[in-house]
């Protein structure tokens, strides 16, 4: 049986397709485009349908898309001629982030963390009754219209793999920016988001107003003058910086969220209620700032998987996923921290690998799936022959300079 998912992300736009289960092809609309982060639907349809005309399609799974992009998606598919069933998947964000990196891993069963910057969004009172089986109406919590309206993004996730079973054991979400409108009343969310918190807090679900890990890390990068999809520069830049006692604390109270002082109901960060974060683009001070957001983001993770431990003291393999997972060096710290562990970070951690844990994860021969051995699936090439192309290259280039010089003289 063929599969093939699609991931319309936009900013890592992926394809992966399963033959007889196993991996034909893992990409990006990127790598067949050359535009560097291309979220243009276009040259993944024409991969796509050229495989279904060869070998045959059976399914196709498309997630991480608006209504739009899912229409686009109807007349591409109709234009390759790419005949099968297809399914629309629209919140499994942070599932498809742990299937990809504990099919990844080899193991035949892991606790799966994920912690990225944004994932999916859903309405309160749609994850409560999603995750608890409660109805909230029989709460009589009167929900007016901005109730209703407000979203809470994925912060981060915990799953319990065994036997191919994906079980949601530990949520956490944030208050959505993508909600706002003029007529929602931010007090009345905070109201039902404390009053849905006393209802949830023994089924494995917590809710914040403020960023989330990986949020905050986007945030403050941007803030030193990287771009939020450039965080690994934050990282390098940590390396140069120092203990800066007059900085102030980048997390809260348990350290799993955003300082609400500095990132509260907004994409953008409020330094300036603290003086001793201004800049002025100096070298040193950035570095210090970044220092102390990279020191935070590593006790945080330590945290999340010390919690994971606890809760789950038989627990022997992690699996680590979402765009937290790239940040080496709180890996290292983990591994440092517990060295007893299997952990295992996910090698396609950003969401390059919805595609790859969403055809993984209704994969029907999942069972006898093979633990990548290698992310890199194109051709295969005999060294000693490459290295000989090579240097025939670079003797053909220095003839052909040498003859360009001696014409000049």
């Amino acid at each position: 049986m063929n599969i093939a998912a699609i991931s319309l992300t936009p900013h890592d736009l992926s394809l992966c397709i399963l033959k007889d289960g196993e991996i034909y092809e893992n990409t990006l609309e990127e790598r067949l485009s050359t535009f560097k982060k291309d979220g243009v639907q276009y040259f993944i349809y024409d991969r796509l349908g050229k495989f279904a005309y060869e070998y045959g399609l059976d399914k196709l799974f498309i997630s991480n898309g608006s209504e739009e992009d899912y229409k686009l998606t109807e007349q591409y598919l109709d234009k390759y001629q790419i005949n099968c069933p297809v399914d629309y998947i629209l919140e499994e964000h942070h599932l498809y982030h742990a299937s990809s990196a504990f099919y990844a891993s080899g193991f035949d069963e892991a606790a799966c963390l994920v912690m990225d910057g944004w994932g999916a969004c859903h309405k309160l009172q749609n994850i409560i009754e999603d995750h608890t089986n409660i109805n909230i109406d029989s709460y009589n919590q009167e929900l007016d219209e901005s109730r209703t309206k407000a979203l809470f993004a994925e912060s981060s996730s915990v799953y319990m793999v065994k036997d191919h079973q994906f079980e949601p054991v530990c949520k956490h979400y944030y208050v959505s920016p993508e909600f706002y409108a003029e007529d929602t009343h931010m007090s009345s969310v905070l109201t039902s988001q404390e009053y849905y918190s006393q209802i949830a807090e023994h089924h494995g679900l917590e809710f914040s107003h403020c960023f989330g890990i990986g949020m905050m890390y986007g945030t403050l990068s941007e803030y030193l003058g990287f771009d939020r999809e450039n965080c690994g520069k934050t990282m390098g830049l940590s390396a140069f910086g120092k203990e800066d006692p007059e900085l102030p604390s980048f997390v809260e109270e348990n350290k799993l969220y955003g300082n609400p002082s500095l990132f509260y109901y907004t994409t953008n960060f409020n330094g300036g209620y603290h003086p001793s974060l201004i800049h002025n683009n100096d070298f040193q001070k950035r570095a210090n700032i970044a220092y102390k957001l990279q020191k935070s983001v590593e006790e945080a993770i330590i945290i999340r998987v010390g919690n994971i431990l606890e809760n789950y003291p038989d627990t022997k393999n992690i699996v680590f996923s979402g765009g937290v997972a790239l940040n080496i060096c709180a890996n290292s710290a983990v591994k440092e921290k517990y060295p007893d562990l299997n952990f295992f970070a996910d090698p396609i951690a950003s969401d390059a690998c919805q595609a790859f844990g969403m055809a993984q994860y209704h994969n029907p021969n999942k069972k006898e799936y093979k633990p990548l051995e290698s992310i890199y699936l194109g051709p295969k090439y005999d060294l000693q022959m490459k290295k000989l192309d090579i240097e025939i290259a670079v003797a053909k280039g220095n003839k052909i300079m040498y003859n360009k010089n001696m014409n000049k003289e």
